[in-house]
């Protein structure tokens, strides 16, 4: 397994900071992990500094770090192009052998912005660039994402030998040729266009909560016919389920489920993974209407919501067979929407007491497999409007079993 990690260095505080983790096993890429080790998160994850005294080697890491000969940055802008956006250079870092220059580069955008797929919020881009004058072309060896306050967020940390040809028609091409291959420069004295060039931004708008977004009139169209062929027997008010895992048979944390049904048909779901952990989401009978994600240790600021749903359900049976496909996407960001769609068929209906005691009424099996061919066993609780997971199978996660161990409902 091998590992890779910007680190960012405070030397006056003698603390480090960890922006984010790229692994890989068997020279197959891990998904990137951003926060705590061992509570990390798939997407953007604001991190602190940690003093360095609090790990082992850190502050020989540190101190080598800080004795680096790095001049301080001096930004010059270089061209304005379209949509407020600055080009700029650090002319501190400026260095030309013969035909080839290399110095660091920065794009300042107008506003914050959150790039896919980590949700990483940015108002800056540095890439660090050799132009070769004689070849003309350019190349980009490595580059991060930062935020006004100078975190890096995201990135390209990989090396490439790629050689990019001038074009006449790239702004950035053309602001880096017209410094490399043009006059000499000099680190101190060098304006390029003039102007300011650490710009204000204004501050992100506050985090959403599903209230905030409205579900399309056609998504819930859809979803009211597939619950008008479900059961609808007498909900209860209020139930909190805990629910025991295993993954490939070995103990997992325990999961808390509180199910609300609601009047007009919806369910509300509170996922409860840790005490920094939390996901909600509004249902209608099995389809997924909204999401949210609440956590500590990732940027929770958005909500997801079902852009469009295709449902084929003829009738709600024992051996029917039922499908669905949405595509959901995530409201702030620029997010294309992810699609995901289930076949499923329903099972003969059984007492709900068999999976808990203090369930009442009928629970419906459905066998499920998702677009990639994953599966999900489930049971369909009446009273509950609401899925209880019994049995998974997934090509990345491996087999989960789940077992109801609590319940306490209100009638």
């Amino acid at each position: 397994m091998k590992y890779q990690t910007p680190i960012e260095f405070d030397c006056d505080g003698h603390a480090l900071r960890f922006a984010w983790t790229d692994g890989t096993l068997d020279g197959k890429p891990l998904p990137r992990a951003y926060g705590i080790p061992g509570r990390a998160s798939g997407r953007y994850t604001a991190t602190g500094f940690v003093p360095t005294q609090n790990m082992p080697g850190a502050e020989s890491i540190l101190n080598w770090a800080c004795q680096l000969p790095v001049k301080p940055e001096r930004l010059v802008n270089l061209r304005r192009v379209d949509k407020g956006t600055l080009i700029q250079m650090d002319a501190s870092s400026f260095s030309k052998t013969g035909t080839t220059a290399s110095f660091w580069t920065r794009y300042d955008y107008p506003k914050i912005t959150f790039d896919p797929p980590y949700n990483a919020p940015y108002d800056s881009k540095r890439e660090f660039v050799r132009v070769n004058c004689a070849a003309k072309t350019y190349g980009i060896t490595v580059g991060y994402d930062f935020t006004p306050e100078g975190a890096i967020t995201d990135g390209i940390v990989e090396q490439s030998d790629l050689a990019t040809p001038f074009d006449s028609t790239d702004d950035y091409a053309i602001a880096i040729s017209e410094v490399a291959c043009g006059k000499p420069i000099d680190q101190a004295t060098y304006a390029g266009i003039g102007g300011e060039t650490l710009r204000m931004k204004a501050p992100l708008q506050r985090d959403l909560d599903m209230g905030d977004v409205t579900t399309p009139p056609a998504v819930l169209a859809t979803a009211e016919k597939l619950a008008s062929v479900m059961p609808k027997p007498q909900t209860v008010s209020l139930a909190r389920i805990t629910v025991a895992a295993k993954r490939n048979g070995q103990p997992q944390e325990s999961s808390v489920y509180e199910v609300e049904p609601k009047k007009d048909g919806t369910t509300r779901v509170r996922e409860i993974y840790s005490s920094d952990f939390t996901v909600d989401r509004e249902m209608m009978g099995i389809v997924q209407l909204k999401s949210k994600m609440r956590s500590a240790f990732a940027n929770s600021r958005d909500v997801t919501v079902t852009e469009s749903l295709e449902v084929d359900a003829p009738k709600w049976a024992p051996g029917a067979r039922l499908s669905y496909h949405a595509d959901m996407r995530t409201i702030p960001t620029e997010e294309i929407p992810s699609r995901v769609g289930h076949r499923c068929t329903i099972g003969q209906p059984i007492e709900a007491s068999r999976i808990h005691s203090a369930f009442s009424g009928r629970a419906w099996p459905m066998d499920c497999l998702n677009d990639k061919g994953d599966r999900n066993v489930d049971y369909y609780i009446e009273e509950l409007r609401y899925l209880v997971a019994i049995h998974a199978e997934s090509k990345d996660y491996g087999t989960w079993d789940y077992t109801v161990s609590d319940v306490s409902i209100q009638r």
